[in-house]
């Protein structure tokens, strides 16, 4: 897995994740996008919006 990049929302598992696997994890710290809305007709296909104050 070592071309893999893993993306987490907690910082405190990027070490042990990156130790397993031996991929680049980072961590958001946090949630870096909001759900806007889903399309029940769709099969709940879900919208979501960046959080512009963790971009």
């Amino acid at each position: 897995m070592n071309n893999s990049v893993i993306i987490i929302e907690s910082p405190n598992k990027v070490a042990k994740i990156k130790e397993i696997t031996g991929a680049s994890v980072f961590a958001t710290i946090g949630h870096f996008m909001q759900l806007k809305s889903y399309d029940e007709s769709n099969g709940f296909k879900p919208t979501f919006d960046y959080d512009q104050e963790k971009k």
